[in-house]
């Protein structure tokens, strides 16, 4: 019995042991390393989430006014003889989210930060999935990305309108943005043949948005409702805006 006894305090001794080294050295070096993770992928983070959230925010009014109106704004535009204008513009905001989709995929790699991978996954499938017309197939999507984002000494970032429109209108102009030309027609032609994948998208920038600023600081920048979030009878309760406050808890 005495034996026994004995092996049972070493036993719990051996125990407490293990469990006073992981509580001293192993927990704490694990915290730390963690805390240094979320503090760097914070920091990669604040330098390119204004101008992402800003990229996602401006596609979502985007497409909501055409979805909302039936492209007015495409018809108000050939009316004052600016025929291109809502075409080039538009082209312009799809691609300028395919390439912060690829900076930030970058950016993420490095970290153990799922959520952000997955809406953007989503947002690919989003574009990619469906019938002919808008659609953008996933690498068409990181071809356009990665010609919007060109080499930059200072951080990342993505090529500007006016470059934009200089680079559509040279005569070796890559054919991908003939593409994305066309296939924006496509959508500003017959806006209600697209309005179940522009949902889907819209869904997804929304949902882009949401991840990016967890504090909220950028909502302002939404100023449509989403595609789909109209009441579908009298009494109905709307969708509340993006930009709108969270209800308090009770």
């Amino acid at each position: 019995m005495g034996g026994t006894f004995s092996a049972a305090v070493l036993g719990g001794l051996v125990a407490a042991g293990v469990v006073k080294f992981v509580g001293e050295h192993w927990i704490p070096a694990w915290l730390t390393a963690r805390r240094a993770q979320q503090l760097e992928l914070q920091r990669q983070l604040a330098g390119v989430r204004a101008p992402a959230v800003r990229a996602l925010a401006e596609l979502h009014d985007r497409l909501a006014a055409i979805a909302s109106t039936g492209a007015h704004g495409h018809r108000y535009a050939q009316a004052i003889d600016e025929p291109d204008y809502f075409v080039d513009s538009t082209a312009y905001l799809v691609a300028r989210v395919f390439a912060w989709q690829e900076i930030l995929r970058q950016q993420m790699a490095q970290h153990d930060h799922p959520r952000v991978y997955l809406v953007f996954e989503s947002l690919t499938k989003a574009f990619a999935n469906g019938h002919p017309g808008f659609q953008f197939l996933r690498f068409e999507q990181t071809e356009l990305g990665e010609r919007l984002t060109p080499p930059a000494t200072d951080g990342p970032g993505c090529l500007s309108y006016a470059d934009f429109l200089d680079w559509c209108r040279r005569d070796d102009a890559p054919a991908c943005l003939g593409t994305l030309r066309r296939r924006v027609r496509t959508l500003l032609d017959d806006p209600a043949a697209e309005h179940d994948r522009l949902r889907r998208i819209d869904r997804c920038l929304l949902g882009a948005v949401e991840v990016l600023d967890r504090r909220r600081r950028w909502r302002s920048l939404l100023t449509a409702a989403p595609i789909g979030a109209q009441p579908t009878a009298p009494g109905d309760p709307a969708v509340p805006h993006p930009g709108s406050p969270r209800p308090r808890r009770r």
